[in-house]
């Protein structure tokens, strides 16, 4: 009996790249604005992933990518459309909540860190999704990313400190 685990594991993984690709996207609209370097990552980070393709919905939100890598005003003026669509991927019955919204927060910092710069208002839009999320409290990257932003949290402020101990939680 030889068990295929890639067939096993097909809608685990399906689901997986889903939610990283959800976390990717709401990771470029962190801030308000997408610029092309963010939006150039994403497609890199597609082509590294050529599995992503048999996700449903992708083939849409691809189009939309490379629509928005020419123009990526284009993406902010479809965020909510595209929002919907990203939505079509919560919706997995496979994965508890918590794993989906883990396998999201990589794709959130993916999608926050690709252009290594980290505005105020990214800050600011990391923690609100980390507060949103609190119930991710156990996962040791949820925690990290606590303590890298405690100055934001406490101080309601940002600091260039925890802009570089962001930076540096990230790249572990």
């Amino acid at each position: 009996w030889a068990v295929d685990l890639d067939r096993l594991n097909y809608n685990a993984n399906q689901s997986k790249l889903g939610n990283l690709f959800l976390g990717f996207f709401e990771g470029l609209f962190l801030d308000g604005r997408v610029r092309i370097q963010e939006i150039e990552a994403l497609i890199k980070w597609v082509e590294q992933y050529p599995e992503a393709v048999n996700v449903p919905h992708f083939d849409n939100l691809y189009q939309v990518l490379v629509k928005a890598a020419e123009d990526p005003e284009f993406l902010l003026s479809r965020h909510q459309e595209v929002q919907a669509s990203l939505d079509t991927f919560k919706n997995s019955k496979y994965f508890k909540e918590h794993t989906g919204d883990v396998q999201r927060l990589h794709g959130v910092l993916a999608g926050l860190s690709c252009d290594q710069e980290y505005s105020d208002n990214e800050l600011f839009a990391l923690n609100d999704w980390l507060n949103q999320h609190n119930y991710l409290k156990d996962d040791p990257i949820y925690r990290e990313l606590l303590i890298a932003l405690n100055h934001v949290r406490v101080l309601n402020r940002v600091s260039e400190d925890s802009k570089e101990v962001l930076k540096i939680t990230i790249g572990k």
